[in-house]
């Protein structure tokens, strides 16, 4: 992504008479977008990385974990759960959070004040989640780990992280696109 941002810039700052007169301070703004849009990918990269290592750590969580009967965390929820984040980090998604299950699954999960989504790992290759927002409450179950991200889970992180709190949640329902995606 930043080689391709860094020659697009330099083909345009290279081939555009316009930008002659200016051209030294189109190139400093123009690096300095590209080191920002970088540093922006790298610390999202960083903190994904950062979340494989903390689930990699539940490998060391033995049964009863918790103190209260907690079943180890299964290689197979682990695996997937790392899988998972990798596809979220690919997509450039929002950083969600991590913990084991007692029930010997893996789960990652945004909150944001009242809303909040879970996607959970247990069973080989596949994943749920959920998600309970003021306005709504939806899940789905057995879905495959390699198929496409669910709409309604990337439009309930978008959402949670307020890419789309520019329009009122009310507005949102009453669109028809919207009511077909926020139906049961």
């Amino acid at each position: 992504m930043g080689l391709t941002s860094t020659l697009i810039t330099s083909f345009i700052v290279s081939t555009t008479p316009a930008l002659n007169a200016d051209t030294e301070i189109n190139k400093l703004l123009i690096t300095s977008y590209i080191r920002e849009e970088k540093r922006e990918l790298t610390t999202l990269e960083t903190e994904y990385n950062n979340l494989v290592k903390e689930v990699e750590l539940f490998r060391t969580l033995g049964d009863d974990w918790d103190a209260y009967g907690a079943i180890q965390p299964k290689e197979v929820s682990i695996y997937d759960a790392i899988s998972f984040l990798n596809i979220l980090k690919e997509k450039s998604i929002a950083k969600p959070e991590v913990f084991p299950k007692t029930t010997g699954g893996t789960s990652i999960y945004w909150r944001n004040n009242n809303n909040y989504i879970e996607v959970s790992f247990k069973e080989e290759g596949t994943f749920s989640f959920f998600y309970d927002f003021e306005y709504d409450v939806y899940g789905e179950i057995d879905l495959n780990i390699n198929n496409q991200l669910p709409d309604k889970l990337i439009y309930a992180i978008n959402f949670i992280h307020r890419k789309v709190s520019s329009v009122k949640i009310t507005d949102l329902i009453k669109t028809t696109e919207t009511q077909q995606f926020l139906a049961v």
